[in-house]
């Protein structure tokens, strides 16, 4: 019931309860693992993206006050 529910409710509207329910089962497995590796993906873009970012109290570039 698990792999019913993180499909149906992961796919965004792709998939519905009863159709994922009613899914062969290795289709509904072919899915998942498509499911896993695009969150993988995003989880290393992610952790690649806040690298790249600056860090510390020079993170953000200086605003000069007007005078």
């Amino acid at each position: 019931m698990s792999e019913v529910f993180q499909l149906a409710y992961h796919s965004q509207g792709g998939f519905g309860h009863d159709e994922v329910y009613n899914m062969p089962v290795a289709k509904r497995r072919y899915y998942l693992n498509l499911l896993v590796e695009q969150k993988q993906k995003e989880e290393k873009q992610m952790e690649d993206a806040k690298k790249k970012k600056p860090h510390g109290p020079g993170a953000l570039p200086k605003i000069k006050k007007p005078q």
